[in-house]
């Protein structure tokens, strides 16, 4: 499938066998061999060197091969040192859950008695990306049951924290590479883009 979304060419290859793939991924890269250079967004980094080596006739130069997440990283990375924001490591994310949990521990009541066990913070980091990545807000977990009323608790707080500390996680990046590429402010905007079986597994991505 090919498509021409205001003058930038976006190819999306997602349903065909490999080598059908490869083939038609083939006859993009060599109609624009020319350019100032491409993208490849993928969800295997090894699919995209593939590509790129069994292209290397072409001669092509700047050839970008990026995961999701590394494209959000890349799209947002000067407005987020604009706005004094950083960019959160694992460690840095599993230390401000930590700290969401002390601080509203008292107020839990489905999770009151296990809230400062070893795990459980790190049970619950896993559970505040997909909640965030999904797009759910607290306001929704607040009308479920006990244990979502008890999440859209420890939610509010992490991002409470996030914003305190001037970090951002996946979710934030996103949003903000979204931004950044509606307003065509980065080098990447206009090149050609290769969507080699992405796999967007949230509604953010």
């Amino acid at each position: 499938e090919h498509l021409n979304v205001d003058s930038q060419s976006i190819v999306h290859f997602s349903a065909a066998s490999h080598e059908l793939l490869l083939g038609a991924a083939d006859r993009f890269l060599a109609q624009h061999q020319g350019s100032r250079g491409i993208v490849i967004v993928t969800k295997n980094k090894l699919a995209a060197d593939e590509l790129v080596y069994r292209n290397s006739h072409l001669g092509l130069c700047g050839v970008y091969r990026l995961t999701v997440e590394q494209l959000a990283q890349e799209l947002s990375r000067k407005r987020m040192a604009e706005q004094g924001r950083k960019t959160a490591s694992m460690l840095t994310l599993d230390a401000i859950t930590r700290r969401s949990v002390n601080a509203t521990a008292d107020s839990l009541n489905y999770f009151r008695d296990v809230a400062r066990t070893p795990r459980f913070s790190g049970s619950l980091l896993r559970t505040l990306r997909e909640i965030r990545l999904s797009g759910v807000e607290s306001s929704v977990l607040s009308r479920g049951g006990p244990a979502p009323k008890d999440i859209g608790i420890l939610l509010n707080q992490y991002q409470l924290e996030l914003a305190d500390h001037e970090c951002t996680d996946l979710r934030d990046r996103i949003d903000v590479a979204v931004e950044s590429a509606s307003a065509d402010c980065h080098d990447f905007s206009g090149l050609p883009l290769i969507l080699l079986c992405p796999a967007a597994e949230h509604k953010a991505q």
